[in-house]
């Protein structure tokens, strides 16, 4: 998803209830609209793939 928009990720790390997330951002990109789309993405992800099975996110 970040390739799509000529972004690079650097580094992903996260615990138990949020995660940090190192990349550059394309300046033609909002970082709010990204943000957005990395919640989007990841929320169908976990669902599609049903890691957590009580998610509802």
């Amino acid at each position: 998803m970040l390739t799509n928009k000529n972004c690079y990720l650097y580094r992903i790390n996260g615990v138990e209830d949020h995660l940090h997330i190192l990349n550059a951002v394309h300046p033609i990109i909002a970082p709010s609209s990204l943000i957005k789309d990395i919640k989007l993405a990841s929320s169908d992800f976990i669902k599609r793939e049903n890691i957590f099975p009580n998610f509802k996110g």
